[in-house]
């Protein structure tokens, strides 16, 4: 079986909400899902919430390139999908 891929091009965010939007859709999850870091963690770490995963396989583009406005906010990202790969598996790549 694949593992979903999540895309995600830092550099074409310019604020959270677009994070979220992108990533969210990517997830197949319901409207409902809150657009926050914990929702985010609840996706996917605990899972069950989207139409996929976890596991993941997290593909970031473009680090170098995050909106500054959005650089710590990145790094919270980023984390989550540690204890996502931790916790169950997947890849996290990172350009």
């Amino acid at each position: 079986m694949q593992i979903p891929s999540i895309n995600i091009n830092w550099s074409k965010y310019e604020t959270e909400s677009d994070f979220y939007s992108d990533v969210l859709k990517q997830c197949n999850s319901p409207e409902w899902h809150g657009k926050n870091l914990d929702a985010l963690a609840d996706g996917w770490v605990t899972g069950g919430i989207g139409e996929i995963g976890p596991p993941y396989q997290f593909n970031n583009t473009n680090c170098k390139f995050v909106n500054s406005l959005l650089k710590e906010f990145s790094l919270h990202v980023i984390a989550i999908m540690h204890d996502s790969v931790n916790e169950n598996g997947g890849k996290i790549l990172i350009d």
